[in-house]
């Protein structure tokens, strides 16, 4: 999870144009391939803040979220809290 790889290179292992990637999940899924790396960057996320006794701080750290918006980790989903709107 950390080294967060591009579409590009995803695509690439797969023997797949970035756009062919694309279009494939896009038909199966709704989701073009970053909203679903996203999404499971998140869900990754809500698993270890459920089962690993670690701070929330260092569970982002860990995956890569080291992005701070107005002293605030910004959560993996994209999506403000209500409280940061």
């Amino acid at each position: 999870y950390r080294e967060h790889w591009p579409v590009a290179r995803y695509a690439a292992q797969l023997g797949l144009s970035p756009e062919r990637l694309n279009r494939l999940l896009r038909a199966e899924t709704g989701h073009n391939a970053q909203a679903l790396l996203h999404g499971r960057l998140f869900r990754e996320a809500c698993r270890r803040l459920v089962h690993v006794a670690a701070p929330v701080s260092q569970i982002g750290f860990e995956l890569g979220r080291q992005h701070r918006a107005a002293g605030r980790a910004e959560p993996a989903s994209g999506l403000r809290s209500r409280t940061a709107m």
